[in-house]
Parts: structure tokens; sequence; C-alpha cells
């Protein structure tokens, strides 16, 4: 990462209240001490990755699967959650 990225992602990360890393392997610097510096302001730490990371024990949500079968039964609720929503507002 440059150094105005590097700079941004961790001033964002100090600021959010969930940080999502998906699909890697957080072994990567500076990179991966971006999800440790939102952990450590206050945020919420969810991880989906194949394998093990060094972040794993920090994570609030841990996922060790494949990133694509996860991120299907996820739009598949957030479809399911939003079908009666879109049902009533088809009818205004």
């Amino acid at each position: 990462m440059r150094e105005r990225e590097t700079r941004e992602a961790f001033e964002r990360a100090r600021r959010c209240e969930l940080m999502m890393a998906i699909g890697s392997s957080l072994l990567v610097q500076p990179a991966a001490s971006v999800p440790l510096e939102a952990v450590r302001s206050g945020a919420k730490l969810a991880i989906i990755n194949l394998t093990e990371t060094p972040l794993d024990g920090y994570a609030d949500f841990l996922i060790h699967e494949k990133i694509s079968e996860v991120m299907k039964r996820a739009l598949t609720r957030v479809k399911e959650s939003l079908a009666p929503q879109m049902h009533t507002d088809s009818h205004r």
C-alpha cells in the first residue's frame, strides 16, 4: 500500500464500528494491521477466510469457509428479509 492510502486506511479503521476482513491471510503488512487498529478503537471484527489468520483470536465473528458460499447465504438472507418490505412498498 502506498503511504497516503495506508494512512487513510488506519484513520478509517479508528472510526469504524465494524471491520470486515474477507479473503485475506492478514499476513502482509501494513495492511494486515488495519483490522487490529479497528479493534483497538472499539470496532467489532468479522473475519471470513478459508484458513486461519493471526487475528482470529480478536474476531467477534469468525467464519472459516469459502467466501463464495458465505456470500451466497448472506445474499439469500438479505433478499428474504427485504422481500416483505419490497412487497409492502410496491402497494403504496
